[in-house]
């Protein structure tokens, strides 16, 4: 249930004078998840949970609850300012984006368009350190909207953005197989969290796909053939 209403302070600063904190220790956000397979049956329904561990004014430390492959999961994730992801910690394992995930990219107005790449890598300590590259990833995005998203109650200013973010293996720049993810986010910047992700994906083996398609898959997503989707959607919040 929300226990205040007031909007926060926006998270997302197109300005590089820093703002308080965004989040207190222990605000928390419930999305309900919902994946489809490719003829668009409905194969999982679940919930997943944000919640705030640390907010400075440099970054966010967010534990994320969800379900993962039927397993239920809590990850720690580290963003910075913008929201992009750092890090994340699974176990003994940080995942490590460098420089960013690439999400956001501000000032954003309709039509703005942003370029990112970035590699993730992985960091497992055991008995010893171990080190794994895990991809090479290339986000193109634009934003396509500024709207509203209603939610409990209130009209939340909202900006649509698109992205198509390819991934490829180890050290390399799409080589090999390629991973590839159509967003569309609705972000709720005075709420500091999205409202609405939806994403549909597909995974491209070494010989299937040439960059030409993947020209095309970038060019025009709606056009083209997705293994699933999945779509997020905020249910509910407890502001501290």
């Amino acid at each position: 249930m929300l226990r205040r209403l007031t909007v926060l302070l926006p998270l997302f600063a197109a300005t590089a004078v820093l703002a308080d904190p965004a989040f207190i220790a222990g605000d928390s956000f419930t999305y309900e998840r919902v994946k489809y397979d490719a003829t668009g049956k409905q194969t999982e329904r679940s919930e997943v949970t944000w919640e705030i561990l640390e907010s400075t004014d440099s970054g966010h430390r967010i534990r994320v609850d969800e379900l993962l492959n039927g397993t239920p999961t809590s990850s720690v994730w580290t963003f910075d300012r913008d929201n992009n992801a750092l890090e994340q910690e699974l176990g003994h394992c940080r995942n490590v984006t460098v420089p960013d995930n690439g999400r956001y990219r501000w000032p954003m107005g309709t039509g703005s368009t942003w370029n990112v790449d970035f590699d993730a890598t992985s960091y497992c300590q055991y008995e010893t350190l171990e080190t794994k590259p895990l991809s090479h990833c290339e986000v193109r995005a634009q934003v396509v909207n500024q709207g509203s998203y209603s939610f409990l109650g209130h009209d939340w200013p909202t900006i649509a953005i698109e992205r198509v973010v390819a991934c490829g293996g180890p050290g390399d720049t799409l080589a090999g197989g390629i991973a590839i993810r159509w967003e569309k986010e609705e972000l709720c910047p005075t709420l500091a969290v999205r409202c609405t992700l939806e994403y549909d994906w597909v995974v491209l083996r070494e010989g299937q796909w040439t960059p030409a398609l993947l020209a095309a898959y970038r060019a025009a997503p709606e056009q083209q053939a997705w293994a699933g989707r999945v779509r997020e959607e905020i249910r509910d919040a407890v502001l501290k």
